[in-house]
């Protein structure tokens, strides 16, 4: 019990919800079924009296000092001390409900961690926020689980968008957590594009050299650098993602992603077209940092037999 009362966070004037939490679980875990539910019963059961004095002492210690004073008249009872905490923090006054909402509106979809953990943190300010009297109906939750998707869910926020009837919350909350395994993290998808566009490995009559420095003017579209989120624009040699902006679960046909300066400039000096055009030549080219010719017995990359299309 000690030992999960440390992973408690002090009580602070914004993290009740989170300190309420928490010191449920440690309620639960010491069976003290009558703090779970204190508002049905303001005395202590006669088996439970030396718990009770137990259990104020991880209580008091839980609350950060400046908060203190909320339970100082009460410290010698911990069903006395939670039933005030309670009262205060149950009361709901404008600055803690614009708190609240600003909360629910302001979580932050991080994709590193399962997107179940997203919808909890969701649900749980609509919850802190229907606490304080100000209940939030199912259809703006479903709005903000919506808005608040990171770019790599656009494919599946749209299909929800777009269907016949409306889901439900339920319903969301299924489709999201089902979906997520079909999103591969960025690092992951950029690794597997550098992958994908090595030289080949079958033998050749001469050795490559390592690979030349990025130009954006005579580089072609796999050698472009990775955006911000990892991944690479312009490559139609990766057959399992857009070939417009590199994301997943779309063709460049529907791509509504905003193309990076960098990749425009690379497009309008002609970029795709001399890359083309090299396919088709009989001189020396460049690829990937090595120089190759029409009639070295190699076979062209399959990425020079189509036009790009960005």
């Amino acid at each position: 019990m000690a030992a999960l009362s440390t992973e408690i966070p002090k009580l602070t004037s914004i993290n009740w919800m989170e300190f309420k939490s928490g010191m449920e679980m440690l309620f639960m875990g010491a069976q003290a079924d009558y703090l779970i539910d204190a508002s049905a019963s303001t005395t202590i059961p006669p088996e439970c009296v030396k718990l009770d004095k137990q259990l104020v002492f991880y209580l008091w210690a839980r609350v950060d000092d400046d908060h203190k004073f909320l339970v100082q008249d009460s410290r010698t009872s911990a069903l006395k001390a939670w039933l005030a905490l309670l009262t205060h923090f149950g009361k709901s006054t404008m600055p803690r409900r614009l708190a609240a909402r600003q909360h629910l509106y302001s979580v932050e979809h991080d994709t590193s961690k399962p997107i179940d953990v997203f919808i909890h943190s969701v649900t749980s300010a609509a919850k802190a926020l229907a606490d304080l009297g100000s209940k939030v109906e199912d259809t703006e939750i479903k709005d903000i689980l919506l808005m608040r998707l990171d770019d790599s869910y656009a494919s599946i926020r749209t299909s929800i968008m777009t269907a016949k009837e409306e889901p439900d919350l339920s319903s969301i909350k299924s489709l999201l957590s089902s979906a997520s395994s079909s999103i591969p993290q960025p690092s992951s998808i950029a690794a597997a594009q550098v992958a994908s566009v090595r030289p080949s490995s079958r033998p050749s009559s001469r050795p490559l050299p390592p690979r030349s420095t990025f130009s954006p003017s005579d580089s072609p579209a796999q050698s472009l650098p990775p955006d911000d989120r990892g991944f690479f624009w312009c490559d139609t040699t990766n057959s399992q993602a857009c070939h417009r902006c590199g994301r997943p679960n779309h063709i460049a046909a529907f791509c509504l992603f905003t193309m990076p300066q960098y990749v425009k400039d690379w497009v309008m000096k002609g970029g795709y077209r001399e890359h083309s055009s090299l396919a088709n030549s009989s001189e020396d080219f460049q690829y990937e940092g090595a120089t190759l010719g029409i009639g070295d017995g190699l076979d062209l990359p399959d990425h020079f037999k189509s036009v790009i299309h960005c």
